[in-house]
């Protein structure tokens, strides 16, 4: 997406059984562009923790961690009961933004707790996984 340039674009789909079809045109606009290395580039005021995607995940989870600090990091999930059931992560980060991946095929399908920890500070997010 990021080679898309403001302004209006069209598409269809082709298809086929015995003969080739092609879908009505689809019409969008971009209007303005957010470029999402320029945001990553920058070093957050507080420690963040974006929503996982994709949400609900079917296996592996991406988490973007903003920290305002350089330090070790803790990235943790719990499940509903308050178990911890994975060190995501646990090792020291330079301040910006981070993305890490956590493998959930160790899970059972349900809701988990993420908590990021670092400089004394903590966040959490919630994430879904279903199979």
């Amino acid at each position: 997406m990021r080679d898309l340039l403001v302004g209006f674009y069209s598409w269809r789909v082709s298809y086929s059984t015995d003969t080739e079809f092609w879908s009505e045109p689809a019409h969008f606009a971009v209007l303005s562009f957010l470029s999402a290395e320029a945001d990553m580039a920058e070093i957050p005021a507080v420690l963040t923790i974006r929503q996982p995607y994709p949400n609900p995940t079917t296996g592996l989870a991406h988490f973007d961690l903003g920290l305002s600090q350089s330090g070790r990091v803790s990235l943790t999930a719990y499940d509903l009961l308050g178990r911890r059931v994975a060190n995501i992560a646990d090792e020291p980060m330079a301040a910006g933004w981070r993305i890490v991946d956590w493998n959930t095929a160790a899970v059972s399908n349900g809701v988990y707790v993420v908590r990021l920890e670092s400089g004394g500070a903590a966040v959490t997010t919630k994430v879904v996984v279903v199979r």
